[in-house]
């Protein structure tokens, strides 16, 4: 019966499968870098399209309540008119 994935043990001893499976994961520096940079790129593009979409949002937002605001100040003066019409 052979054994896919060797125990732990045999990965820090280094010794038989354990020894070439690390082998086989081991990264270059270059490698190492470009993934890195890689994950930083693509972050740093996720977190600018979302505060994009943020902010384009909120002014949506933003527009709609001062819409809001003008509409209650709008029939606000009329029933203030009307109420000084009767005094």
């Amino acid at each position: 019966m052979s054994v896919k994935y060797p125990c732990k043990r045999n990965l820090l001893a280094g010794s038989g499968e354990g020894m070439k499976l690390i082998s086989a994961w081991k990264l270059q520096e270059s490698d190492a870098s470009f993934s890195i940079v890689g994950f930083l790129f693509g972050f740093s593009l996720a977190s600018s399209f979302a505060a994009y979409r943020l902010l384009e949002e909120y002014q949506q937002a933003s527009a709609a309540l001062q819409s809001s605001v003008d509409k209650l100040a709008e029939s606000t003066e009329r029933v203030r008119s009307l109420f000084s019409d009767n005094s």
